[in-house]
């Protein structure tokens, strides 16, 4: 081989995906059980947790099994890490591996899956069949590896990928790239192989940099759905509360540190105020016993009241560094007891949201039912009053004056 075949040759078995993977995005120890993976007990799969594992049964003695997360990947540029190891069968058919970039036709994805006799390989789906990457076709793919274990220990699984170069690594170890272009970001989880037993000790994801800060990693907000939309403002939301409060706790903190600090001075002052004192007490007790002696009692008594004064500042001073003290204390239990407040508050206001929510949404619900009943109430009225008025056939009989014929006398002559 030439100089520059064999140049080529260790360009191409070099890693090629550098990117610094620090953001976790996704990660399940399996410690407990959660709505990402499927947990099943059916003829031909066994997938339950156990002891902090994720333990898998594949019976189907023909086709793989591909267990899938139910969450949702966004990503083009990331790094997937899993813990897998094969059962305790002897048998090299069992597989186990990571499968990514699972396309949303389902006839696309990439695997990565290791065997019982410390082999690896790559493959690819295409439509209804694998495309081996790795090896040859007569040996189904497969590649000798040091790098797996087994011995019963587990497997670290992991792959880089960005911009649809992929790179592969066995418990630390690089063994392999490959490229695929033409794939969009696509659901990620654990290939196991026909009648093979397995368990996971973890699944986890990484970005290079927090997805919330990316819109979901690849779409602009303006392409999100409005469920999307409302969930991303919701979570940005609650950052922005968090945030304010802790800028609010950091503020509270520094005034208490300043508050403390003052005082710690003043105590530092008073202590050395005290120790001062002390030390002209000891020299005027030096001075009586030693030089003294012959004095005038009238002198020794002026001499012993100045002490007696002195030692009357000492207490108060004592006295003072007590009550300083004390503030201390007192201060630094009120500062943990605003802390206390500052994140009850926190929770009272979110569940008052929520409770706000809630009302909402049942006052709609009940006002919908008393709407109706009102509405039926006016159209009755309007029945009513749009009906004939029925007058009555009894009248009153108003009385009228009889006529009375007046005859006129005529008087004869």
């Amino acid at each position: 081989m030439s100089l520059i075949g064999l140049l080529l040759a260790l360009q191409i078995k070099a890693q090629q995906v550098n990117e610094n993977f620090s953001v976790q995005v996704f990660a399940d120890d399996f410690s407990a059980e959660t709505n990402q993976w499927d947990y099943l007990t059916t003829t031909e799969n066994l997938f339950v947790l156990d002891k902090g594992e994720y333990f898998m049964h594949r019976r189907n003695e023909t086709k793989p099994y591909a267990l899938v997360t139910n969450w949702k990947n966004d990503l083009t540029v990331f790094q997937v890490k899993a813990a897998l190891k094969l059962g305790p069968a002897t048998s090299p058919e069992q597989t186990i591996g990571i499968i990514f970039y699972i396309q949303s036709d389902g006839k696309g994805a990439l695997v990565f899956e290791i065997n019982k006799d410390k082999k690896f390989r790559v493959k690819q789906l295409a439509g209804a069949y694998y495309k081996f990457l790795t090896g040859e076709v007569t040996d189904a793919g497969w590649v000798k590896s040091k790098f797996v274990d087994v011995t019963g220990a587990y497997n670290l699984l992991e792959v880089k990928s960005s911009g649809g170069v992929t790179d592969f690594y066995i418990n630390g170890n690089y063994v392999s790239t490959t490229t695929i272009q033409d794939y969009a970001p696509g659901a990620m989880g654990i290939l196991i192989g026909a009648d093979t037993k397995a368990k996971a000790d973890y699944f986890q994801v990484f970005a290079t940099r927090a997805v919330s800060d990316d819109v979901h990693a690849n779409r602009q907000f303006g392409e999100l759905t409005p469920s999307e939309k409302i969930e991303f403002l919701f979570g940005e939301n609650e950052k922005l509360k968090r945030q304010i409060a802790q800028d609010n706790v950091e503020l509270i903190k520094q005034q208490a540190d300043l508050k403390v600090s003052t005082m710690e001075e003043q105590v530092r002052r008073k202590e050395a105020e005290n120790e001062q004192l002390t030390i002209e007490i000891n020299s005027l007790r030096t001075y009586k016993n030693d030089v003294i002696k012959d004095m005038d009692e009238n002198v020794f008594l002026t001499l012993s009241n100045s002490v007696k004064e002195q030692a009357e500042v000492n207490k108060k001073l004592n006295k003072f560094i007590e009550e300083i003290r004390d503030s201390l204390s007192a201060s630094n239990k009120r500062y943990s007891d605003l802390k206390l407040k500052q994140v009850n508050d926190l929770i009272e206001q979110q569940k008052k949201i929520q409770a706000k929510k809630e009302a909402v949404s049942a006052t709609k619900e009940e006002v919908k039912p008393e709407t109706a009943k009102v509405t039926a109430k006016k159209e009755e009225a309007v029945k009513i009053n749009d009906q004939p008025k029925i007058v009555s056939a009894e009248k009153k009989v108003e009385a009228k004056p009889m006529p009375v014929k007046v005859r006129t006398a005529i008087k004869k002559g």
